[in-house]
């Protein structure tokens, strides 16, 4: 089994479990401070991840570490992962749980790739226009990148759609070569 199918079982045990409890939100937040702290504390993760270590060690590091944390639940699922020594899917079980707590929410992440920065008002029109066409709340996730010339680039889930001036250029580039060579 891949890591991230490992990841997603966790994940939506997990997820299950706040659903249940109603506390979607408040789990995916004490998640977060535990993905944030791993980011920053590379060689505390490291220890988390070592095979060759004590898992009860593991475990303690765990609750001095995160005994702030306001759902036990997220505890119980980190001493879990030592015992079954698989900490190193924790920021892929972190991503699934966000995917399947924003599903719960009926929110969407729409990754917006322009040339430029959008100002705050194009921002908000935009957000305004996916939550329209989407009928779900979006969370925009801004990228810019020169190459697309100008024009916007929108990535919902599995659909993408291109509104570049790089693709136009490209779809007219195919037009008129394919016109060529049928004259």
């Amino acid at each position: 089994m891949t890591i991230q199918a490992v990841a997603n079982k966790y994940a939506s045990a997990l997820h299950t479990v706040a659903r249940e409890k109603n506390k979607v939100n408040e789990i995916e937040e004490d998640l977060q401070i535990v993905i944030d702290f791993l980011k920053e504390k590379k060689k505390i993760k490291a220890v988390l991840e070592h095979p060759l270590l004590d898992r009860d060690e593991k475990k303690e590091i765990i609750a001095d570490i995160f005994k702030g944390l306001e759902n036990p639940e997220v505890m119980n699922v980190l001493k879990l992962l030592v015992d079954r020594k698989r900490f190193d899917i924790v920021d892929a079980m972190f991503m699934e749980y966000v995917r399947l707590a924003n599903y719960t929410r009926k929110v969407a992440v729409a990754e917006v790739t322009t040339a430029i920065d959008l100002s705050d008002q194009l921002q908000e029109a935009l957000q305004k226009a996916l939550e329209k066409y989407t009928g779900k709340e979006i969370r925009l996730i801004l990228k810019t990148d020169p190459s697309i010339i100008g024009g916007v680039v929108t990535k919902i889930g599995d659909s993408v759609m291109d509104a570049s001036v790089v693709r136009r250029l490209s779809r007219l580039y195919q037009q008129i070569t394919t016109a060529s060579l049928s004259l």
